[in-house]
């Protein structure tokens, strides 16, 4: 999943193998069942298979900590282990870090939650 660190909250995303979507924000709310809608779930899977060519970059951690203003985390849970990978926000989105296509690909995921929420508006 990633997560990423602002001001106001913590925005964490959670993408599954199954074909689950979440997204929550730390200062309470959220959207559960994005990835029942098509569109979603194939972003959602697009992600975990980029998530998984960046395992052997993660580090194995025990337990999660949360990102700071400006951070934004990945944590890649498999049944070896759970890797994380994190970087600055900015470096993500001005196409400046190797983890960068794991960043857009999540990006992806995000506007379609958010079509999916417009839709219902």
């Amino acid at each position: 999943f990633m997560e990423s660190g602002y001001q106001e909250a913590i925005i964490s995303l959670r993408c599954i193998g199954d074909g689950s979507i979440s997204i929550y924000f730390s200062n309470g709310g959220g959207m559960i069942g994005i990835g029942e809608h098509e569109a979603a779930r194939v972003e959602g899977l697009k992600l975990i298979n980029i998530a998984n060519e960046y395992i052997n970059k993660g580090e194995k951690v025990e337990t999660n900590i949360l990102p700071k203003n400006g951070e934004t985390f990945f944590y890649i849970r498999t049944k070896t282990g759970n890797y994380l990978i994190k970087d600055i926000e900015d470096r993500l989105g001005d196409n400046k870090s190797e983890y960068s296509p794991l960043f857009y690909q999540a990006q992806n995921v995000i506007t379609q939650a958010r079509l999916i929420q417009e839709k219902k508006e």
